[in-house]
């Protein structure tokens, strides 16, 4: 977040998934400006909102599938 050609204090928090495993359909993308830090705190409800109504409002049914597991190196 920039103001007047300077980075503002805070942080951006994200979150980015997607749907069901078996047939993706949709990825939401959150990105929330924290000016107290916790951008992430925010990101992840945020999601869970957007996907949820979505989800409902196209119909998906819920899955039992379990998402593989995944490594990560960093």
């Amino acid at each position: 977040y920039v103001v007047n050609g300077k980075y503002a204090p805070g942080e951006v928090g994200s979150f980015i998934g997607m749907d069901s495993v078996e047939n993706p359909r949709f990825v939401v993308g959150v990105f929330a400006y924290s000016p107290g830090g916790e951008g992430g705190a925010v990101a992840g409800p945020v999601f869970k909102d957007v996907m949820s109504f979505t989800l409902g409002k196209y119909g998906v049914p819920p899955t039992d599938t379990k998402a593989p597991d995944f490594n990560v190196y960093g």
